[in-house]
């Protein structure tokens, strides 16, 4: 008898790979997991210098909100991320489905950034958030 996937892995390789196909327009990178344990599939967007987190964050919800209910119980979180130099700064994130959608459209979102030293390990492959030449 084949095994089936559970819905919520089904949710996450469609979302994955939405985001993915945003790869050199949006952001740069994209990374995502499913933590099952914690009941969470998190996802990491390494985002150009000169990205626009509004309109990425937008993008984002507009991939991932009508995934929620099939990856429930798990929730979807999202990180938004700046490498540049020795620096890694988060610009903000969204922490659970409710904290997504609060945040389309909420001017103070990315009012929470954090900057310090870059981490010896990285969720990305890039090293910087710089665009590639052409």
């Amino acid at each position: 008898m084949p095994r089936t996937e559970p819905p919520f892995q089904q949710a996450y390789r469609k979302v994955r790979a939405a985001l993915e196909a945003e790869e050199g327009t949006l952001w740069r990178e994209v990374r995502g997991a499913v933590h099952s344990q914690y009941d969470e599939i998190p996802f990491w967007i390494l985002l150009y210098e000169d990205s626009d987190l509004g309109t990425c964050h937008r993008r984002f919800a507009a991939i991932a909100i009508p995934w929620m209910d099939v990856a429930a119980p798990l929730e979807f979180t999202v990180s938004y991320t700046i490498l540049k130099g020795w620096s890694d700064t988060q610009l903000d994130m969204a922490d659970g489905n409710a904290e997504i959608v609060a945040a389309v459209g909420n001017p103070a979102f990315g009012a929470r950034s954090e900057t310090g030293g870059r981490r010896r390990t990285s969720v990305f492959t890039a090293a910087e958030s710089g665009r590639r030449p052409a």
